[in-house]
């Protein structure tokens, strides 16, 4: 029994012979507390604790209470698990876990870098979708103000007899169909600054700036294959794929490490003393240590089966990295082919528009005078229209088209962290 329980009992025991002889008359309460060694208080505050709960309520509260000084419970634990799990027992093992760190972090770092990549091409992608959705709102107010002109000059020749009511009623018509498009333009323009926003945490509100062209990265005497070699060196993807390949080989000898035996060293230093000095009391303190080692002989082809899980994992990692390989030359040919097709089209929209633009000039003079219809107008006001927006789209695909392809080649963070790039 521990000294706390005794005196615990003592103190029962106390009270038991102070309180009878307070309930006899024997003792006054003064008298009883004064037995017990306590204030007269106190003993009014056991008398209901005894009268509440008999015998058990003149425990000390505090025993079950955990002290103030003790250790959580979650760093024992914590604690408890770092030594059984690092520190029990050593053998070749540990070299192995050791060398995986280093893979391990450049693993972590390149998968860091390649999410990294997507958030950028993501705020990119949505900052140039505002600026496509902004250039279609300007597209469509100037249609709206050329529809205005051809009601007007439709109004003025049906005024001296020239054209029918209708011509007035179509030119009508395609004003509200006009105002109508602008309205639902306006909406897509700003879901797409309240996506923009979202993604860079800017509040909306916000008014983008016309981007400075980028240029197409150069091929230099290697081609395309030189994009692809750049590629491959510097995907933050590939990196990665490569460095568990290397973690997955090292897996290999960390499962042998398993038929290496074990060494365990523990050492125990103990001291004490004893009052009074004892014939038998001639040792005082102790040092012992003791070294284990241990080399597994037959586990039931444990060790065998994780080698081979191991193989299996090494050879899986190596195919992830071939098959990534291949995509990544595939993916680096179609965004360079991409930029080719955008730049050849881009010029044949911007002859198209210079045409449209002439056309539209020369049919809506003919229109004033009498020499062409309503229907002439609309027609190559439709053209334009068609025109405008096929130019203005193909040069912002052209330069997301750039960015993907610098996404693709791994170049995209180093160019967005230099200066000279900002």
């Amino acid at each position: 029994m521990k000294r706390t329980e005794i005196l615990q009992e003592v103190r029962k025991m106390r009270f038991e012979e102070a309180y009878e002889g307070w309930r006899r008359g024997r003792l006054t309460q003064e008298e009883a507390a004064r037995l017990l060694g306590v204030c007269d208080r106190t003993f009014r505050r056991y008398l209901n604790r005894y009268e509440d709960k008999g015998m058990e309520g003149l425990i000390d509260q505090r025993l079950g209470q955990v002290s103030h000084r003790s250790a959580p419970v979650d760093e024992i634990v914590a604690l408890s698990d770092l030594y059984s799990h690092r520190y029990r027992g050593f053998n070749a093992k540990h070299f192995y876990s050791w060398y995986l760190k280093g893979y391990l972090l450049k693993s972590g770092e390149e998968g860091l870098a390649h999410t990294s990549e997507g958030v950028i091409m993501e705020a990119a992608s949505a900052y140039y979708i505002v600026l496509k959705v902004e250039r279609e709102l300007e597209i469509k107010d100037a249609d709206l103000k050329r529809a205005v002109e051809r009601r007007r000059a439709a109004q003025a020749r049906f005024d001296v007899g020239e054209v029918t009511k209708a011509a007035v009623l179509r030119a009508e018509a395609e004003v509200a169909g006009i105002e109508a498009a602008v309205r639902g333009v306006k909406k897509d323009l700003a879901v797409s600054q309240e996506r923009l926003s979202r993604l860079v945490g800017i509040p909306v509100g916000f008014k983008v700036e016309e981007p400075v062209e980028i240029a197409v990265p150069g091929t230099g005497t290697g081609g395309i294959d030189g994009l692809i070699e750049i590629a491959l060196s510097r995907r933050s993807d590939y990196l990665k794929a490569k460095a568990d390949e290397e973690i997955a080989r090292e897996g290999i000898r960390y499962a042998r490490g398993g038929f290496m035996p074990t060494m365990r060293l523990e050492g125990i230093y103990s001291w004490r003393d004893q009052e009074p000095v004892t014939s038998l009391f001639f040792n005082k303190e102790s040092i012992f240590a003791t070294l284990t080692l241990s080399l597994p002989l037959y586990e039931g082809g444990l060790r065998v089966a994780e080698v081979r899980e191991a193989g299996s994992k090494s050879r899986e990692a190596e195919l992830r990295r071939v098959i990534l390989r291949k995509d990544i030359e595939l993916q680096v040919r179609e965004a360079y082919y991409s930029i080719e097709a955008l730049n050849s089209t881009l010029e044949f929209y911007q002859k198209q528009l210079l045409f449209a633009e002439e056309n539209y000039n020369m049919v809506f003079k003919q229109f004033t005078y009498g020499l062409a219809t309503n229907v002439d107008v609309i027609d190559a006001n439709s053209v334009l229209v068609a025109a405008q927006e096929s130019f203005a789209n193909s040069k912002i695909d052209l330069q997301l088209a750039i960015l993907e392809l610098k996404r693709r080649m791994g170049v995209l963070m180093e160019e967005m962290e230099n200066p000279a790039y900002q």
